[in-house]
């Protein structure tokens, strides 16, 4: 209401910044609707115009198989690498995906990274550079089923005592059994090199004011860093890390807010307790079969 306030005030003329406050609300014309009316049209032009995310080369997400015709029925799951309710659905997710033909069910999933979760970032990545290894061979889905077998050993509490380089080892040990990259080449394409990485790349700030944000230029850049082999967690591939950063961001913009999270033809259901039964009573009804 205090920004409200203020825009009346201002149309009223009133310059000093003292109107930030107003111990009695102003009084209200007829001109007060056209104001929130500009008011509203903005905020909503600033919100639009400087969150934009970066465009990807390709779809975001892991896709299950291979892309064919357009399904007729598309299942989307957010899900976190280090999550133990995204992992107690994970199999009745691929049970379902291994059941329907191509052209009927269309399974994607994007990893989003709860940020109490200390190690599912690293994970994520992880499943960009595997991914990339092998193409076309469902491998993602194979190191989430890896990592979801280990979860006991990578979960926060888990390697609370362990620091960054120890986790890392743990995960290209996964890795090389899973797919047979090195770990010197793993270890290389999952850690983060900030002197690669674009830190500040939105001209969002965020600023003490009513109007909460502003558009204004970018921040001047950090100041350097150590060398990155003082750092535990360095990732060298600016792709993997861009990868792994936007798929989150995706998932904040369609309101995933926790995992596991699913839609069926872009509508949010509440799956987390069905069964691969329940999945297919559902899916079944809409393929008519």
């Amino acid at each position: 209401m205090a920004f409200i306030y203020m825009l009346v005030h201002l149309n009223h003329g009133l310059k000093s910044s003292a109107s930030v406050y107003f111990p009695q609300p102003p009084k209200l014309t007829l001109a007060t609707p056209t104001i929130l009316l500009r008011a509203a049209i903005l905020i909503l032009t600033w919100e639009t115009t400087c969150a934009q995310l970066s465009i990807p080369a390709r779809s975001l997400g892991f896709l299950y198989g291979s892309a064919g015709q357009e399904p007729q029925v598309q299942i989307v799951a957010y899900l976190d690498p280090t999550c133990p309710d995204s992992k107690a659905v994970y199999p009745y997710l691929l049970k379902v995906a291994d059941h329907y033909r191509p052209e009927q069910v269309q399974f994607r999933v994007h990893l989003h990274n709860l940020p109490y979760h200390r190690n599912s970032h690293v994970i994520s990545k992880a499943a960009h550079v595997l991914d990339s290894y092998t193409p076309n061979n469902n491998t993602a889905f194979h190191w989430l089923g890896q990592v979801y077998s280990s979860i006991d050993s990578l979960s926060t509490s888990a390697t609370a005592k362990l620091n960054d380089n120890q986790v890392l080892q743990i995960l290209s040990g996964l890795a090389k059994g899973l797919t047979g990259i090195e770990e010197a080449d793993f270890n290389t394409k999952v850690s983060t090199v900030f002197s690669t990485l674009t830190l500040f790349n939105s001209n969002v700030v965020l600023i003490p004011h009513p109007l909460r944000f502003f558009c204004a230029p970018p921040p001047p850049p950090p100041p350097p860093r150590p060398p990155p082999t003082t750092r535990a967690t360095q990732v060298a591939d600016p792709n993997i890390e861009g990868l792994a950063r936007l798929d989150f961001k995706y998932g904040c913009t369609r309101g995933v807010h926790s995992t596991p999270m699913f839609t069926i033809n872009d509508i949010f259901v509440a799956a987390t307790n069905w069964n691969f039964d329940t999945w297919r009573t559902v899916l079944d009804k809409l393929l008519n079969v």
